[in-house]
Order: C-alpha cells, then structure tokens, then sequence
C-alpha cells in the first residue's frame, strides 16, 4: 500500500474513533417533578437518573424576574430529590424553575458530566446559557406557582419542559 494511502486511512480511522469516543462521553440526564402548594410552601418532589449527591437548584422569581428565593437539595441515592421553599407572599405568582447546574456540582459529578456541562446530551430539556462570560449547558424545567387566598388547598402540578401560561385575570 502508498504510505499517502496508509496515512490516509489511519487518519480517517483516528476522527472516527475521536467521534465516537466524544459521543459515548455524552451522558442523558432524565429529570421530572411534582410541584404541590400548602399555603406558603412550595414543594418539589422530583426524580432523576442522576447520581448521589448531585445538586438540584429550585428558584422562584416574581413577575419583573427577581429572584425571591433560592435552595439547593441533593440528590439520593436512588435518584429522587425533594425541595421546600417558602414563598414570600402567599397571593403572589412566582415563576419556579428546578434545574441540574454544571457550576453547582461536587467533584465526582463533574467529573461524569463536565466542569461546564459539556458532556450532557442535548435533549428538549437542556438549555445553553453564559455565566461570568463562560458558556455551559444545564438541564431546567419549569412550573408557574399561583396566587393562593390562604383559603384554597393550594396547587398540584409537574414540572415541565416550558414555562406554563399566566392564569387569565378574574
């Protein structure tokens, strides 16, 4: 065989193997919650692939995009997590995201999933953003939290891929 022609196909037998090697570092992260309202209280029971001790950040913002509150849980060992957060005024709607942070996880996470989660699979779930100019990819899901009376028995909803629509003024 040519040495071009050898060179050629060690080559080409090295970007497929590069390629492939990148797409099995590609980790799915399956993430979905449950969202119940008990007077003040939010609650976000949530599951996951994944693994113990990974952070899970919830955030309600109020209506100018204001963070209102803010906590971090862990995840179990078999996946779950669970997140209680106070909401500041009860007949206010607040936007709740719950989200897998790259920034936010301890070393044995960042190792599986990258400093900047870069080796997170895309999928509808996963979103793109900067912080302190540097690009990461994180996983987010969404639900709207609603004015509650103090007298209703509050919300039960799960997360979900959007931001839900805005309840029509009575």
């Amino acid at each position: 065989m040519n040495s071009w022609k050898f060179c050629l196909v060690v080559g080409m037998l090295v970007l497929f193997s590069v390629g492939c090697s990148r797409a099995s570092m590609e980790k799915d992260i399956q993430l979905s919650g449950t969202v119940k309202t008990f007077a003040e209280k939010v609650v976000v029971n949530g599951q996951s692939n994944l693994p113990e001790g990974a952070v899970i950040q919830a955030s309600l913002k109020e209506e100018g995009g204001q963070t209102a509150r803010e906590v971090t849980e862990k995840v179990a060992k078999d996946g779950t997590f669970s997140i209680v957060l106070k909401r500041p005024v009860l007949n206010e709607e607040y936007e709740l995201s719950v989200a897998f942070l790259p920034e936010l996880q301890p070393k044995h996470v960042e190792r599986v999933y990258g400093k900047k989660g870069e080796n997170i699979k895309k999928s509808d779930i996963v979103v793109e953003y900067k912080r302190n100019g540097k690009r990461y990819r994180g996983i987010m899901l969404y639900d709207r939290i609603f004015a509650n009376d103090g007298i209703s028995i509050g919300q039960q909803t799960i997360l979900s891929k959007e931001m839900p629509a805005k309840l029509p003024k009575p």
